[in-house]
């Protein structure tokens, strides 16, 4: 059978719905999922709803009624809000490390919004704002604290004995932690002072370092290719935001 190549684009004009990806997914050799763009899939879910998957997550479900439901699976990532503002009206910015919706109110995931970009519940900013001050103060300390350790040569590589949330993962390489539905296992290891090695291993692995240059941070590579303090603290502040 024969299968059209068009792009996405030429499906989605102004405003993107379940019925355009449907006929888009159609054309393409697979029935029930085509790809739209690097590493992101439209595919149709085992309900009938369609969703836009990116890596792992359903980051966009076009609901039954016409609503469109986001998530960004706790990767607040500049990929991840691209494809929402690209594939949706949703209209997402960021201030400050925070995300926000066109009417200005708070992103969180599972919001649900109207095909023209409104949401259904909005959330205000104001008590979110102060819980991530907090807890950019605390990720801010921990992570000194982490290299004042690993310069002092006090800190071991990663082992059996690291935290299981930090060392365990998946195929995919995606940790316990990462794929918990909360950080309780960071917030525990700020306040016990725990160094988990595993920790800055993940850190500097989402900030896109090689195991190599990892590898070397023990003999002085915190100083020549990664700054273990910085990928320390942006880590640690995305993953607790998942909690909020």
């Amino acid at each position: 059978m024969a299968y059209n190549n068009q792009t996405l684009a030429s499906y989605q004009a102004d405003i993107l719905t379940a019925e355009k990806l449907r006929e888009y997914i159609a054309g393409g050799r697979n029935k029930q999922a085509r790809a739209i763009a690097n590493n992101t899939t439209a595919r149709i879910l085992d309900d009938g709803r369609v969703a836009i998957r990116l890596h792992q997550t359903d980051i966009i479900t076009f609901e039954t009624g016409g609503n469109i439901t986001l998530n960004s699976g706790g990767w607040l990532s500049v990929t991840t809000k691209e494809r929402l503002n690209r594939y949706t009206q949703a209209g997402i910015t960021q201030r400050a490390g925070v995300w926000y919706m066109a009417d200005g109110s708070l992103f969180y995931d599972g919001i649900t919004i109207t095909p023209e970009g409104a949401p259904i519940k909005p959330r205000q900013t104001e008590k979110y704002e102060k819980k991530l001050k907090a807890i950019k103060l605390e990720a801010k300390q921990y992570a000194h604290d982490f290299v004042a350790a690993l310069r002092a040569g006090t800190i071991d590589y990663p082992s059996g004995g690291d935290c299981w949330y930090c060392s365990m993962r998946r195929g995919d390489g995606l940790t316990m932690g990462e794929l918990s539905s909360t950080s309780d296992h960071i917030a525990q290891h700020i306040k016990e002072r725990y160094f988990v090695p595993s920790l800055l291993v993940n850190a500097a692995r989402a900030a896109g370092y090689g195991d190599m240059q990892i590898g070397l941070m023990g003999m002085g590579g915190h100083r020549l290719f990664v700054d273990p303090e910085r990928v320390l603290y942006r880590y640690i502040v995305k993953q607790l935001q998942r909690g909020l």
